[in-house]
């Protein structure tokens, strides 16, 4: 019996892991309601770091309340996200690379079924740490629907 369950337990474990697929290529290290100074504050954007300077500076253009996080930009690149959500907090859905590696596709969803949500418009913008070598690659950011060439 015991062994059954193992295996069971084994079977769903990776078939887990195969369906996480959708954030294999970055991870979501901090989200914020804050943007960035100057003209691009309500409308999308995607800002890149790939060394600490970089990022230390875009810390600080996006107002973020929190301490920066420590990244090993030998290997890792920042990635940030900016949009606008209302009063439903939105979270990331997808975050995957394209086979063959060339665009990268962000999509937001808000919490629940999104009834009930005032059309207040709140800065917000998520933060991404991905493998430097990976995100070389990327010619296009698709973030919300819209293209951004790199």
């Amino acid at each position: 019996m015991k062994l059954k369950n193992l295996t069971v337990l084994i079977l769903l474990v990776f078939s887990l892991i195969g369906c996480s697929s959708k954030f294999v290529s970055g991870s979501l290290i901090h989200d914020e309601q804050t943007g960035p100074k100057g003209p691009v504050a309500g409308e999308r954007a995607i800002e890149i770091a790939y060394t600490a300077k970089e990022f230390e500076h875009l810390w600080s253009d996006f107002n973020f309340n929190e301490n920066q996080p420590d990244i090993d930009f030998d290997e890792s690149a920042i990635l940030i996200a900016h949009t606008m959500e209302n009063s439903c907090p939105m979270n990331i859905e997808r975050f995957e690379l394209s086979e063959d590696g060339t665009k990268l596709t962000i999509e937001t969803a808000p919490d629940g079924d999104g009834d009930g949500c005032d059309d207040i418009g709140f800065l917000k913008s998520f933060v991404f740490t991905i493998e430097k070598s990976k995100l070389e690659k990327v010619k296009t950011v698709y973030f919300e629907g819209e293209p951004f060439d790199m």
